[in-house]
């Protein structure tokens, strides 16, 4: 399985800390005390916006931005909860996504330079990456040099993520187990993929925990094993790569499949004959085209 994307995620350099219901609740509260939204159905209208404040997401059924959007500090915050509160109070409300990284720690992210994470803990330096390295999820209970562990950093960004309202989650670098190229470690270990469903469920049991819903990413080839425990799927590039059917268990059980492609023309025909849109729309897959820096413009869309 290819690593995909490291380098479209949003870059904040202030300072500052932020922090098992199965399957869909109806409205619900959220921490701060607005209502959460239900998960759309399959072929919802979407947008994916990593980098920047979001915009473009008034008139789609479900939006997925980054939980630092509009930066950590008490304004920042203040004005993506405010945002958030917009969306929701829509006659037709946004379903919200919020961005977190799992499985992986960026070195400009806040909680990096207040956390000390043992270096054994962190992968080798990938030159082509040297901002981001992946975290060993086998170690996420072994407190770094200040005492904090990995895990409750990640239970920090879940918690803030409901406390400013989101409906969902989108934890994203669950798939070390299968990108052994990049996820090297010293001194020596390997992840294996029952570690990596493990700790992937663990995820998904934390978010329901703060009342929202948990996102599946990236981890395809066990897709089956893992669909019961998320609510629809964030894919990438599965149709450059004729990757498409890897998420028939997640469209069996009639949840959205949400994809984003960043080369070729979403109007092209398949080797299967099907135009690529009419091919989606049989899979209930909900398809945008944008540019790998995620920034607002979506580029195609088969919505």
């Amino acid at each position: 399985m290819r690593h995909i994307k490291i380098m479209s995620k949003l870059r904040i350099a202030s300072s500052g800390l932020f922090g098992a219901l199965l399957l869909l609740s109806p409205v619900m509260a959220h921490a701060n005390g607005s209502q959460s939204v239900p998960v759309p159905a399959p072929g919802t209208t979407w947008q994916w916006q990593l980098n920047d404040v979001p915009v473009k997401c008034k008139d789609k059924q479900l939006c997925d931005f980054d939980f630092q959007a509009y930066g950590v500090n008490a304004i920042g915050t203040a004005k993506r909860r405010a945002q958030i509160q917009l969306l929701h109070a829509k006659q037709d409300p946004t379903y919200l996504i919020c961005y977190i990284d799992v499985g992986s720690v960026e070195n400009s992210r806040p909680d990096y330079q207040w956390s000390s994470y043992n270096e054994a803990a962190l992968s080798n330096i990938n030159p082509d990456w040297p901002d981001e390295r992946w975290l060993n999820i086998k170690l996420v209970d072994v407190p770094g040099p200040t005492g904090i562990t990995p895990w409750q950093i990640i239970q920090n960004r879940i918690s803030s993520c409901a406390s400013d309202g989101f409906d969902g989650v989108e934890p994203d670098m669950i798939e070390a187990a299968f990108n052994l190229d990049t996820a090297v470690f010293t001194p020596t270990d390997t992840i294996l993929p029952a570690d990596q469903a493990a700790f992937n469920i663990r995820v998904a049991n934390e978010i329901r925990a703060h009342g929202m819903d948990p996102w599946f990413k990236g981890d395809r080839p066990q897709s089956t094993q893992l669909e019961p425990y998320f609510v629809g799927a964030i894919e990438e590039e599965v149709y450059q790569y004729g990757e498409q059917g890897m998420n028939r268990a997640f469209t069996r059980a009639h949840k959205p499949v949400l994809v984003t492609e960043y080369e070729g023309s979403l109007y092209r025909t398949l080797p299967s004959g099907l135009p690529l849109c009419t091919d989606a729309r049989l899979r209930g897959y909900s398809v945008i085209k944008k540019e790998l820096m995620l920034t607002a413009p979506i580029l195609q869309s088969c919505q």
